[in-house]
């Protein structure tokens, strides 16, 4: 048990040892530091930037396939070109909301052989992969704004160029790198502040007349400098 005991303590600071409660002192250090990792892991799953992409609507399919895009959708939009050109008509650049109803419709007669061969899926930019239930409802059943309504539009052709608002989540991978890249950190402070606490408090006393307070606190000044 006592092995058990030291074994943790060197794991977390051998320096703890020449404190009157070593194992306490990891303890606390330990849990409070997983806390605040945790804590911040937490906090960038949760930041999901709303980010834009214009391409063709076969090309953000394939994004989806290949797992570039992996967000849900706040948006959609088929971009096409409007106006005559001609006096009085210029042309303008028009962007409407609109959902791959005849691309996800796969048993229909004229669907292109290339896109079952390399089956390229369009359903997460369909209605279903909207971020809100507002807006999932919206696109299947239209938009209602006082006495007018209209229907979000079929997207169209796979060549068709859209531009997709979605939720660009960072992965769990990165997320966990970030949030332990700064554990090291966050655990000379959480030392610190435990150790002024218990000092003052009367909780924690040193054990050496080796000057091991002023040696702990110059090494994490040295540690938080380098950060």
């Amino acid at each position: 048990m006592v092995d058990c005991k030291n074994a943790f303590i060197n794991s977390i600071n051998p320096k703890f040892k020449n404190w009157n409660r070593p194992f306490t002192f990891a303890l606390v250090v330990l849990v409070l530091t997983l806390c605040l990792t945790m804590n911040i892991a937490m906090t960038l799953i949760h930041d999901c930037p709303e980010t834009s992409k214009t391409e063709t609507l076969i090309k953000l399919a394939r994004s989806y396939k290949k797992g570039t895009i992996a967000g849900c959708i706040h948006d959609l939009t088929v971009v096409t070109l409007a106006g005559s050109g001609a006096e009085g008509d210029e042309k303008k650049v028009v962007a409407q909301s609109c959902k791959p109803t005849s691309l996800m419709d796969t048993d229909r007669e004229d669907y292109p052989q290339f896109l079952k061969e390399q089956n390229i899926d369009f359903s997460p930019l369909g209605c279903d992969n909207y971020c809100k239930q507002e807006y999932r409802d919206q696109c299947k059943n239209g938009v209602e704004d006082g006495d007018d309504s209209w229907e979000y539009m079929d997207c169209g052709d796979y060549g068709a160029l859209g531009q997709l608002l979605y939720k660009d989540c960072p992965s769990y991978v990165s997320v966990i790198g970030i949030a332990f890249g700064w554990a090291s950190f966050i655990e000379v402070v959480v030392t610190l502040l435990v150790m002024v606490i218990g000092v003052s408090t009367g909780c924690l006393k040193t054990t050496s007349e080796s000057g091991v307070l002023s040696e702990m606190v110059g090494t994490a000044k040295t540690t938080l400098e380098m950060a």
